[in-house]
């Protein structure tokens, strides 16, 4: 359920390709841009009042719309941004190569590379993760029923682990996530 009073967001590539997040070369700080979030994080977004969207001030908070949990989140992204392996039971991702050449394994074995124009839809359970290394990319991911945090699960040695249950442990610096199969 959209609750922005906009009826429609504009992403201009070249607003998007001056965004400073996406530039931030730690990877661990750097997750790309939301445009459209399930929930609004009060520290860092704030409700979208114009239909143009541009980035915030580095100091700033950022526009974005919220679509509810289970709707659609929308994120930029790049070569610079954190990404790991990972899966959805419920989401569908779709990946939308707007500059350079990206790669994603799929099922941990096949390799698909994707140029600008080019797009890749990932269904739910099937494992991927975007390669940054060695590539030069801008990519728009597309997130249909999605649920946040609440569906993705991530790999850690053989087990999977509910990424909830990971930054949890991560938090608390305590050993051992509980394996999801």
């Amino acid at each position: 359920m959209i609750t922005s009073s906009i009826s429609h967001l504009v992403l201009r590539k070249t607003d998007v390709e001056s965004d400073w997040k996406l530039r931030i070369q730690v990877k661990e700080k750097n997750n790309g841009r939301k445009v459209l979030v399930n929930e609004i994080y009060s520290l860092k977004e704030f409700d979208a009042q114009d239909s143009k969207w541009t980035p915030g001030p580095e100091t700033g908070k950022t526009p974005v719309v919220v679509t509810g949990i289970g709707g659609t989140e929308v994120a930029t992204f790049t070569h610079e941004a954190g990404q790991d392996c990972h899966k959805h039971l419920i989401g569908t991702e779709a990946y939308t190569v707007l500059n350079g050449t990206m790669q994603i394994r799929i099922d941990e074995s096949m390799i698909v590379e994707l140029s600008a124009g080019d797009e890749i839809v990932v269904f739910p359970g099937t494992v991927h993760e975007v390669l940054p290394e060695d590539t030069h990319f801008l990519t728009r991911v597309h997130s249909i029923n999605c649920y946040g945090d609440k569906d993705k699960y991530v790999k850690r040695g053989q087990d999977w682990c509910h990424i909830s249950t990971l930054k949890n442990l991560e938090r608390q610096a305590l050993p051992g996530a509980q394996a999801v199969k």
